[in-house]
Formats: structure tokens, sequence, C-alpha cells
């Protein structure tokens, strides 16, 4: 990515730290001082720090589905999307063979070899909680099929057995780990950029319920190499960063016109 571009695609929650240390600043170097001068200077600083980059590039949405058809069918749903040139997938089935029983699920790829998933045992994809650090010591990496939930009929004597796989619930979202290898080998991890998505599977309305259909909702990955993202702590509705912005401005704005009028009535 160009710098340009994750400048202006940085997450807003980003662009806050920014403010933040903005005001800061203003505070310390403004008191004792007139309200004005710190009301000016503040829009202005605040205004400024919109176009802080942080490296963080947003992902998503991209969603799989709907299938329809019960167990044992040959329905299936895939999305590819892309992570810094890393080539990944979700995907839903609703029947093919595994070992020569049937399996239906929700799943997430890596299809390249450089895009990898954060898993669990057996191929799981790992569920994160919020506030989750994502780094290369955050667990095992993996490209290829990792499933958010998956089902494995097989068949004994005394009937069928369904067996669940996977940490996600189904109309629940969850976190999930990414990372894509941009300096060495799957073996021998040199540099890579870390990230994360927000995931969700919802299950059909049949009587044995299979997943029919798998979300990424949104995302975000450090394009800045070797650095560890935080699965968010918080997602309150924000206004869009624009608009912001533009308060931060007309804030500013208020303060000069405020400063101008002040030196006119002492010179007059």
């Amino acid at each position: 990515m160009k710098k340009t571009e994750s400048r202006q695609k940085a997450p807003l929650h980003r662009r806050l730290e920014a403010w933040d240390n903005a005001v800061a600043a203003i505070r310390t170097n403004c008191k004792g001082r007139n309200w004005l001068h710190y009301t000016a200077a503040a829009g202005a600083a605040l205004a400024m720090a919109t176009d802080a980059s942080a490296g963080a590039i947003p992902i998503g949405p991209v969603s799989a589905g709907t299938l329809t058809g019960g167990p044992g069918g040959s329905s299936a749903a895939q999305a590819p999307f892309t992570v810094a040139g890393a080539h990944f997938q979700l995907s839903v089935f609703n029947g093919f063979t595994l070992g020569g029983n049937p399996f239906q699920g929700a799943f997430m790829t890596g299809l390249s070899t450089n895009a990898q998933i954060l898993e669990t045992a057996f191929d799981g994809i790992k569920k994160l909680a919020s506030g989750s650090a994502i780094s290369g010591g955050a667990g095992n990496w993996a490209n290829g099929y990792h499933w958010l939930k998956a089902f494995q009929t097989e068949f004994f004597s005394s009937g069928p057995q369904r067996n669940p796989f996977g940490q996600f619930q189904s109309g629940v979202p969850a976190f999930a780990g990414i990372r894509v290898i941009t300096n060495g080998t799957p073996g021998n991890v040199i540099g890579a950029e870390y990230g994360w998505v927000k995931l969700e599977y919802t299950d059909d309305t049949a009587a044995t319920p299979i997943p029919n259909f798998v979300e990424l909702i949104t995302g975000e990955y450090q394009s800045t190499p070797n650095t560890a993202i935080t699965t968010p702590t918080s997602e309150a509705p924000v206004p869009e960063p624009g608009t912001i912005a533009l308060s931060l401005l007309a804030l500013g704005a208020v303060g000069v016109l405020a400063l101008r009028r002040k030196k006119t009535a002492v010179s007059a």
C-alpha cells in the first residue's frame, strides 16, 4: 500500500489516539493562558491529526452464502478477498465427504502460502476476545482451510453421530487473527503483517441445522511489518472521519474569530 493511501484509510480509533496526544500537548502549552488561544490551537492541531498515518488498513466486509439444501448435498459458496496482496477466502459447504463421512461447515481459507490464519488444534480458527494482541507469538499459524464451525457425521451400529468442531457459535460475531508473510517462508518468517477480522456464521433452519452463511463484518491489518495489532475493545458508533475533521476545523475557526474580535475591541 502507498503511504498516502494508508493515511487516508487509517481507522478512526487510531486517529483518536493522535487527537488525544494533540490535546494533551496543547493543554500543557496553554496552562494559564487565555482559553481563546487554546480553542484556536486545539482546532488547528486536532484537524491536522486527522492526517496521521498509523499504518493500519481496513478489511471487509465480505460474505459467502446463502446456501439451501440439507446435509449430504453438494452446495457450496465462496467469496475470495485480498489482504496486502495475499489471497484469502470465505466459504460454506452444505455437504462433502471427509474420510467417507458427510462434512458441513463455514470456513476461512488462506489460499496463498503467505496467507495465514491463527489456528487451534485440528485446523479450527482460534476465537479471540476483545483486546487480544495478535503477533507472531500469539499461537500457531497456517494457511489452508480453517473452520469457524464444522460438523462431521459418522455412522455406527448404534446410529449416526454428528460431531461438532470449532469455537464459533451461530449468530455470534467473534474475532480471528490473520497474517501475511512479506519476507521469508512459512517455515522461516522474517517479516509479516498482522491483522484481525470479525467473523460471523449462521445456520439454516433445518431440523438439524448446518452453517449456510458466513461473513467478514470488518477487520484491520497493520501494514508496518512485524508490528502487533490488537482486536478492538470498544466498537461504539462514531462519526465519519470527515465529519469530525470539519467539526475540529470549525472549532479552530471559532477560536480565531473570537481572538480577532478581542484584538479589534482592544485597539478601538
